[in-house]
C-alpha cells in the first residue's frame, strides 16, 4: 500500500479528486481517513515489529550476560571454596608437625658474646692464635656456603660452645647474603637436639617434623607438594606421623623445590640412643639428605668415633683449642666482671689480681665454654658477696655442679656399655694412683 506523503501531496491528491468529481465530499474525507488510518496502523505495525526484534535482541543478550554472570559467580564461588579447603588442609598439615618443644633448645642456647664468632662467616678472616677455635686447612665456613658441596661438620668437647656457634650460624644475617649470592630465594632451616630435654627433643620425630614444618612456612606451593605426598592431608598431631613418613615427605618437598635448602643440626650426639636405630639410623637418614642435589648440610657435635668415621673429609671446623689471654673469651670474662660492680669496676681488686683471676679461668677451661660461662657466674656472685682474695680463686677451682649434672648425663649415654666403661675406667684411675 501507497505510504502516507507529505501534507502538501495529501492537499495535491485531495484537490485532484475534487476537480474530477471522482468523490463526494464525504466520501473522499472517509476515504482519505482509512487511508490515514491504514498508514498509521501498518507504521505501528512495523514500530512493534522493529521493538519485538529489539527487545529478542535485548533478552538474548541479557540471558547471556545472566548466564555468562552466573558462571562466572559459581566458577569463583567454587574457586574461593577450594582455596579455602585448601588453606585448611595446608594449615591442619602445618598444626600437625608442630609441637610446643620444637624451639625450645634453640631459645636457650646462651647468645654468643660480641665478636666470639664473626671470624666464622667473615671470608677474609681466620681464628685468631688466640681464639677459641681451631680450623683445619679445609674451607671456611663462608667459602663453603659460596663454593662448597655436601656437608660442612663442627666438633667440640661438651660445653666448648657448638650449640652456640650453630645458632649464632643460622640467625646471622651474612649467613643468607653470602648462601644467595649465587642462588636467591634459599630456605634456612635447623634443628637443635638435646638429650637433657623431653624425650622429643632428643627424638628424630621432631627433628625431621621441625625440618619440614619450616620448610612448609617458609612456601605455599611446597605445601601443596607435601599434601600429595602419601596420606599427609589425613594428619592431625605429629604422633600420626611415623619418622619414615616424616623424612620421606621432608626429603620429597626438599626435592621439589626448585632453589637450594641449607640445613642445620646441632647435636647429632645427642639423639636417642633406642628410637629408630639411635645414631646410626640418624646417620643414615642424613645419608638420605645429603644425596639430594639441592640440599647443603651444617652438622655440629662432639667428637665420638661414629660421625668423625662418617664425615672425614669433609669441610670441618673443630671448637678445641684452649683459651688464651687476650681471646674474645678473656673479653667476655673482663667485660662481665667489670659490670658487676655499681662503679663499672672490681674496684677492690688490683689489675695484677684481675689478670690472674683471667689466667686461672683460661687455664682451668680448656675450650669448655659452658665452664667459663658458669665459673664467671660464680664469681660475679663472689663480687656481690665481697668476698676474699682465696676465696675467688677457691670458687674457680671449685667443680660446678651443673658440670657434674652433665658430666653424670655423659656417663649415663652409655647405655648397656657403662659397667664395661666403669671398669676400664676405673683400672686407669688405679694405676695413675
Amino acid at each position: 500500500m501507497r505510504s502516507l506523503g507529505s501534507e502538501s501531496e495529501q492537499l495535491r491528491f485531495f484537490v485532484e479528486q475534487l476537480q474530477n468529481n471522482h468523490f463526494e465530499l464525504g466520501q473522499l474525507i472517509l476515504h482519505e481517513t482509512e487511508r490515514t488510518i491504514n498508514a498509521i496502523t501498518q507504521q505501528g505495525d512495523r514500530v512493534i515489529e522493529h521493538n519485538e526484534d529489539q527487545g529478542e535482541q535485548i533478552r538474548s543478550a541479557v540471558d547471556v550476560t545472566s548466564k555468562a554472570t552466573n558462571l562466572h559467580f559459581t566458577t569463583e564461588l567454587q574457586r574461593l571454596e577450594i582455596t579455602k579447603l585448601d588453606d585448611d588442609r595446608c594449615n591442619r598439615l602445618l598444626l600437625s608437625l608442630y609441637v610446643d618443644e620444637m624451639n625450645m633448645r634453640r631459645n636457650k642456647i646462651t647468645e654468643s658474646h660480641r665478636n666470639t664468632f664473626e671470624w666464622v662467616i667473615e671470608s677474609n678472616k681466620q681464628p685468631s692464635s688466640h681464639g677459641q677455635a681451631q680450623a683445619s686447612k679445609c674451607p671456611s665456613f663462608a667459602e663453603w656456603l659460596r663454593t662448597g658441596k655436601d656437608v660442612y661438620c663442627i666438633s667440640g668437647k661438651p660445653g666448648s660452645g657448638k650449640s652456640t656457634l650453630m645458632r649464632f650460624l643460622v640467625d646471622h644475617s651474612t649467613t643468607r647474603s653470602i648462601f644467595e649470592e649465587r642462588n636467591p630465594d634459599v630456605i634456612i632451616v635447623a634443628a637443635f637436639i638435646w638429650a637433657a630435654g623431653s624425650y622429643l627433643q632428643r627424638s628424630q620425630a621432631l627433628i625431621f617434623g621441625s625440618l619440614l614444618h619450616q620448610l612448609l612456612s617458609a612456601n605455599r606451593s611446597l605445601q601443596e607438594q607435601a599434601l600429595m605426598c602419601g596420606s599427609s592431608a589425613t594428619r592431625t598431631s605429629l604422633w600420626d606421623w611415623s619418622i619414615k613418613e616424616l623424612l620421606d615427605t621432608l626429603i620429597e618437598t626438599i626435592e621439589h623445590y626448585s632453589k637450594e635448602v641449607l640445613i642445620f643440626i646441632d647435636g647429632l650426639d645427642e639423639i636417642d640412643r633406642k628410637e629408630f636405630g639411635g645414631p646410626p639410623g640418624l646417620l643414615l637418614a642424613i645419608k638420605r639428605l645429603r644425596a639430594i642435589p639441592n640440599a647443603r648440610l651444617c652438622l655440629a657435635s662432639r667428637p665420638e668415633h661414629q660421625f668423625y668415621a662418617e664425615y672425614i673429609g669433609c669441610p670441618h671446623l673443630q671448637i678445641s683449642e684452649p683459651l688464651r689471654v687476650g681471646s674474645e673469651q678473656n673479653t667476655l670474662k673482663l667485660d662481665r666482671i667489670k659490670a658487676s660492680s655499681p662503679q663499672s669496676e672490681v674496684i677492690y681488686l688490683s689489675d695484677e689480681q684481675k689478670k690472674i683471676l683471667i689466667d686461672e679461668i683460661v687455664h682451668k677451661a680448656q675450650g669448655v665454654f659452658l665452664w667459663v660461662y658458669i665459673v664467671v657466674a660464680r664469681i660475679l656472685q663472689g663480687f656481690v658477696n665481697f668476698d676474699d682474695w682465696p676465696m675467688l680463686l677457691a670458687r674457680i677451682k671449685e667443680l660446678p655442679s651443673e658440670l657434674v649434672d652433665l658430666y653424670t648425663l655423659m656417663w649415663k649415654r652409655l647405655g648397656d656399655d657403662v659397667n664395661l666403661y666403669r671398669q676400664q675406667a676405673a683400672f686407669i684411675f688405679n694405676y695413675c694412683l
